[in-house]
């Protein structure tokens, strides 16, 4: 594992609610939670609008094995254009702070193992880890 020092840097970890996001969110001294649909352009501008440092990408949502056309629309926005629109934004709050930073996209190990009792991760997700 290697050791970075976060003290004084302020991140962004979106999926923090529960799982992988939770334990991401966790390592980072002090922590505050805030709500924001990440699949509404505004909000994710307002929720970028402060300094930051480190954006984690986390957040996805999984298939059912039977999927309507709609809940395929709400997947490929959950792992694609939230992606999209959080990157969007934090480049935009550390090109603007002059400071850089750093962005990590999570996807899932499905990705790359199939386990025969479980659907792979839907296309959307391993476009995010190209």
């Amino acid at each position: 594992m290697i050791a970075v020092d976060l003290e004084g840097r302020t991140a962004f970890v979106t999926g923090a609610g529960h799982g992988i996001g939770r334990a991401q969110a966790g390592r980072f001294a002090e922590v505050t939670c805030e709500r924001a649909d990440l699949a509404d352009p505004e909000q994710v501008e307002r929720a970028f609008d402060r300094p930051i440092d480190i954006l984690i990408n986390n957040a996805g949502a999984l298939p059912l094995l039977q999927m309507s056309p709609s809940q395929w629309e709400e997947i490929n926005q959950a792992n694609l254009d939230t992606t999209f629109l959080c990157l969007r934004a934090a480049a935009r709050t550390m090109i603007r702070r002059g400071t850089g930073g750093s962005i990590v996209n999570v996807a899932s190990t499905r990705l790359f193992i199939r386990l025969p009792t479980r659907p792979r991760t839907p296309p959307p997700k391993p476009a995010c880890s190209r």
